[in-house]
């Protein structure tokens, strides 16, 4: 039933952001707290519309949107497995796959963000007892600007992923100089200093830019025509 995986889903999220959790974060700790609060944001939405409805409309809502529910539920198992990996003791193997992994919680927000939207689009103009959530979630998937989406909400985590990985960096420097610092995690200390690096992150950027759109075609000189076709000529 759909209403099981949305109470699933709930009790997720209660236990992800109630206040024991506060001080385990061993990892990303801006961007947990940042997932945390659209992970409550999401659940209060969905609480609000369930209590919303009376006891036959549960029942067709639970019938009609089962799939959704599930999807939902799946959404907040990958949100539960991302921030219990920030919060592994073993910080130093989890930053392997999280350390500048920002796409991660970039994925998962936005997910939550439809969801959200969806259940808004829903309290608002469907009619009672026609209720389809992948129909209407498909609906207002294509209306959208996903990638515009996921650049704003890339935006938005920015400053969350700079100070985490700055926060990172610093205990890698700890780590680097204390007497624990085998020669066994030298070359994973030294791998992470070097992705988490900004001026390395500005030089990624730099290399994946438009370089050619730097040369002006007047600069360049044919050498020899090796095909030619509708669209212009192939020359080397």
């Amino acid at each position: 039933m759909a209403h099981n995986y949305l109470q699933l889903s709930l009790d997720v999220v209660r236990a992800l952001v109630g206040p024991e959790n506060a001080e385990s974060q061993q990892l990303n700790a801006s961007q947990c707290g940042a997932l945390k609060t659209k992970l409550l944001e999401t659940a209060t939405s969905i609480q609000a519309f369930f209590d919303s409805l009376s006891p036959m409309d549960r029942r067709l809502y639970a019938k009609s949107c089962k799939t959704a529910a599930q999807e939902f539920y799946r959404v907040v198992k990958d949100a539960e497995a991302i921030i219990h990996s920030c919060c592994d003791k073993n910080w130093l193997q989890a930053a392997l796959k999280l350390a500048n992994n920002t796409e991660t919680f970039v994925d998962v927000i936005f997910k939550l963000d439809w969801f959200t939207a969806v259940l808004g689009n829903l309290s608002r103009d469907v009619i009672p007892g026609d209720w389809n959530l992948p129909k209407y979630g498909a609906t207002l998937i294509a209306e959208v600007d996903q990638a515009g989406m996921m650049r704003e909400i890339e935006r938005m985590l920015r400053v969350d992923a700079m100070d985490d990985r700055k926060n990172l960096r610093r205990r890698l420097g700890e780590l680097q100089n204390g007497t624990e610092a085998v020669d066994l995690r030298q070359d994973v200390i030294l791998h992470l200093l070097r992705i988490t690096d900004p001026a390395a992150e500005d030089e990624q950027k730099t290399e994946k830019g438009d370089f050619l759109l730097t040369i002006e075609p007047k600069e360049l000189r044919t050498i020899q025509v090796i095909g030619r076709g509708a669209l212009g000529l192939c020359i080397k």
